[in-house]
């Protein structure tokens, strides 16, 4: 049986952060995706934008290598292998959540599901995590391959009530990480 891909990308993320994070909050969802996915400590982004980024992340190729050379709605080379072509191949269903900008580069299958697209500024907090969990209920054919861009972290940073405190961190970064962090949560508790 092939098994089920949940592919989460917070955009903005910093990795000092996401690691002090996981150390130092008890009962850290974080922590748990650490200790039970697949966690690399030294990666390096190989670009320092989101459209390039995520060339080098679906393809294995330095983004310049693969038709997107700047952040300026490049297109993909049609000769490309991505990430999404060898699962389709392999039988997966492809789902995700993607910021509209996505629609530009060519580097996306049409998803299964027709609602991937949000508005720029969606998050696992402000309704991307709910839109997860309920398609991940809604009995999915297996295998999926199942990508989730999050924008949380995305300037303006903006904290809910509920995580405005200093027990949750010393800044907005830090209190919208354990907001995030609590949402991560709420999607294990459907696929763990």
């Amino acid at each position: 049986m092939k098994p089920n891909v949940l592919f989460i990308i917070i955009d903005s993320l910093r990795s000092d952060k996401f690691v002090d994070h996981a150390k130092n909050h008890r009962n850290s969802n974080i922590s748990h995706l650490m200790k039970n996915g697949t966690f690399f400590p030294d990666t390096i982004s190989a670009a320092n934008a989101t459209v390039l980024s995520w060339s080098a992340l679906f393809t294995s190729k330095f983004p310049f290598k693969t038709g997107i050379r700047s952040a300026r709605f490049n297109k993909l080379n049609s000769n490309i292998t991505t990430s999404f072509d060898v699962f389709k191949k392999n039988n997966y269903n492809i789902l995700g959540y993607l910021p509209k900008l996505s629609e530009t580069v060519g580097l996306f299958p049409k998803f299964d599901n027709n609602d991937y697209l949000y508005d720029f500024y969606g998050g696992l907090t402000n309704g991307l995590a709910e839109k997860t969990i309920e398609k991940l209920n809604s009995n999915l054919s297996t295998p999926w391959f199942f990508l989730v861009h999050s924008m949380d972290l995305h300037q303006p940073i903006t904290v809910s009530k509920d995580f405005d405190k200093q027990q949750y961190g010393k800044n907005l970064y830090e209190k919208k990480l354990s907001e995030i962090d609590y949402y991560l949560g709420r999607i294990i508790e459907k696929i763990d």
